[in-house]
């Protein structure tokens, strides 16, 4: 497709047409990825403004000094993510095949540092897995569960693209951490700028110091303060911070690392808030903590499970 032939009912047809065979998603990608998302992840220059388009909300002030702002931002963004991201769904199959994807995991309690062929370094946390596949053209990795906090080493000619089950992300290098929750998927970026793509097809921009929540058709982004940053961190020290979250959401964090679970067996405590740095492999400091403060009792099963109740009056007075 001619880039001069750059139309709302060009881009309509390139749609259409990179739905129609997954051979035909590869096809694109290869003569795409290159070109488009390199112009896209650095700053413009009055040479090439035509040529990148900002991500969704950008400020008009992007077209000053009399150049013209480009005609329908998300047609032109399509080319990068059809490189890549967007393909994910559409042609994965046929890359997968092509390049035969390498599994990494941890078990429950785990982490893993692992270095991949490009300098890129990823750390998976606790019971996480991913598929990774390389190409000439692309860096492609499916994010299959968990967490993993990603280094990517920087390649303007061949994007690094992560397909999750909320969304998809693109990026020439950055430093970033993703998470997949139950109710959605959550990226957050400590350094650069990478391109979010949900499965409805909105594209977005998050840049370093800031957090996207992505679930199937939808994206919000919002700025994260340095404590929250440190926060979403703290696992890569095999700490848990927690700021006042719920004794619920506490005890969600902790059973992640555990092979039996924290049930709260008395619903008058699942809202007690609850803060401090905690060992994620040692809840039991956590649990002396609530016992200890919070008048809360813990009762371990034999098979390792620990159901937390509020103390009876009696208990309290001992």
């Amino acid at each position: 497709m001619a880039r001069e032939s750059d139309t709302p009912q060009a881009w309509n047809e390139a749609y259409r047409w990179v739905e129609q065979d997954p051979a035909h998603g590869v096809a694109f990608a290869k003569a795409e990825a290159s070109w488009e998302m390199a112009g896209t992840l650095r700053a413009p220059t009055r040479a090439d403004n035509d040529a990148v388009v900002h991500g969704v909300g950008a400020n008009d002030d992007m077209a000053a000094d009399g150049d013209e702002a480009p005609a329908n931002p998300g047609r032109r963004r399509f080319a990068a993510m059809a490189a890549g991201v967007g393909l994910v769904a559409a042609a994965g199959g046929a890359i997968w095949r092509y390049a035969g994807p390498a599994r990494y995991s941890t078990a429950v309690g785990e982490t893993r540092l692992i270095q991949l062929p490009d300098g890129s370094k990823v750390r998976l946390n606790t019971d996480s897995a991913i598929d990774v596949a390389f190409e000439r053209e692309i860096r492609q990795v499916h994010f299959v569960r968990g967490e993993a906090h990603f280094r990517i080493a920087r390649d303007a000619s061949r994007p690094f693209l992560i397909s999750a089950r909320d969304g998809d992300v693109e990026t020439t290098g950055t430093d970033m951490n993703l998470r997949v929750r139950p109710d959605l998927t959550e990226l957050t970026v400590l350094d650069g700028k990478v391109a979010v793509l949900d499965h409805g097809r909105t594209l977005t921009e998050v840049s370093s110091g800031s957090s996207a929540m992505m679930r199937a058709a939808a994206i919000s982004v919002v700025p994260l303060p340095k404590g929250e940053l440190a926060q979403k961190t703290a696992w890569q020290q095999g700490e848990i911070y927690l700021q006042g979250e719920t004794l619920a959401q506490a005890v969600e964090e902790f059973n992640r690392y555990r092979r039996a679970p924290m049930v709260i067996s008395d619903p008058r405590i699942a809202n007690i808030r609850v803060g401090g740095m905690f060992s994620a492999r040692n809840s039991d400091d956590f649990i002396a903590t609530i016992r200890e403060s919070l008048g809360i009792d813990a009762i371990t099963g034999s098979d390792g499970s620990v159901m937390l109740i509020r103390k009876s009056r009696g208990e309290d007075q001992t």
